[in-house]
């Protein structure tokens, strides 16, 4: 059970998986991953969304999948942590290439 005051209550992509078999935020389909970061890209709490996603294995957190996070989390390391807020503000709102995350998504099309 999620607290009513998590930032995932908030999410638009709450509710996204509700029959517990598939969910379009852990797909490796460039179109399904394509349309799960249009989501991202709307949400209010992608940037909490994002930092709580640079320690997860897999998905798209915050309009980022893994390898585009690994990328973040190492530019991120020689920011203080209010530089690091205000930097997962804007990539989370602008997107990877804004932010100057170059990484090639697996079977990006």
């Amino acid at each position: 059970m999620i607290p009513e005051d998590d930032w995932r209550q908030r999410a638009l992509c709450r509710g996204s998986n509700p029959t517990g078999y598939w969910d379009p935020f852990f797909d490796e389909d460039p179109d399904v991953v394509r349309e799960a970061e249009k989501v991202c890209r709307r949400c209010p709490v992608a940037p909490e969304c994002l930092t709580e996603g640079l320690q997860e294995p897999a998905g798209m957190w915050g309009g980022f999948v893994l390898e585009e996070r690994a990328e973040l989390a190492t530019i991120l390391r020689t920011m203080s942590p209010t530089t690091k807020r205000a930097f997962i503000h804007r990539a989370a709102t602008l997107g990877p290439r804004a932010v100057g995350v170059t990484v090639r998504r697996k079977n990006r099309r």
